[in-house]
């Protein structure tokens, strides 16, 4: 299931700032259960341009979480995302998934949509979360297809990639291999 995991790529997490301890424990234990997550406070650094960098996120996300609270509904930020993600999604691109943490009127882009509920238990909403995920990584592994798996592995196994570019300016030979990790390697 790693490797499902990793082709799904990052989810990201949108949310409003007040909401941040929720987030939080959510990112936590989504890694903890081996996905990648993209959460603005650890992909973004001072200076970054903002609406670009989230919406470059987004554009590569496959699934979007949108944290769905009283503040959430109120936040400019979270509107901009979710208007991003739902144009993705109705392209056929990403799962938005609305996880609603307290019990307030849906935004009008997600109101069709399943929810994961977690304003009776954190499990339970949880638990929600990963079924969607799950089916999520398994669309996108059968998308990818065997080489995509293989290479996948084939990084897993062998420590990641090296290339090497041979010959002259017209008659030069591209070639990819892989590189044994340091504590493999005789020397």
């Amino acid at each position: 299931m790693a490797i499902e995991k990793h082709l799904l790529g990052k989810v990201f997490i949108s949310h409003s700032s007040i909401d941040k301890p929720f987030v939080r424990r959510l990112s936590r234990r989504l890694e903890k259960d081996g996905y990648q997550i993209w959460l603005d406070e650890k992909e973004l650094v001072p200076g970054d341009k903002l609406a670009e960098s989230v919406s470059r996120a987004l554009q590569s996300s496959n699934v979007v979480l949108v944290v769905v609270s009283s503040s959430a509904i109120k936040s400019k930020w979270l509107a901009f995302e979710l208007n991003k993600a739902t144009q993705k999604m109705i392209e056929g691109g990403c799962r938005v998934i609305p996880l609603i943490k307290e019990k307030v009127s849906l935004p009008p882009e997600v109101q069709g949509l399943l929810y994961a509920d977690f304003t009776g238990s954190f499990a339970l909403g949880y638990k929600s979360v990963l079924t969607a995920l799950k089916h999520e990584s398994m669309k996108t592994t059968t998308k990818a297809g065997f080489w995509a798996l293989a290479d996948v592995a084939a990084c897993r196994v062998f420590g990641g990639k090296s290339y090497v570019s041979m010959g002259g300016e017209y008659t030069s030979l591209e070639y990819e291999g892989f590189n044994p990790p340091l504590h493999n390697r005789r020397g």
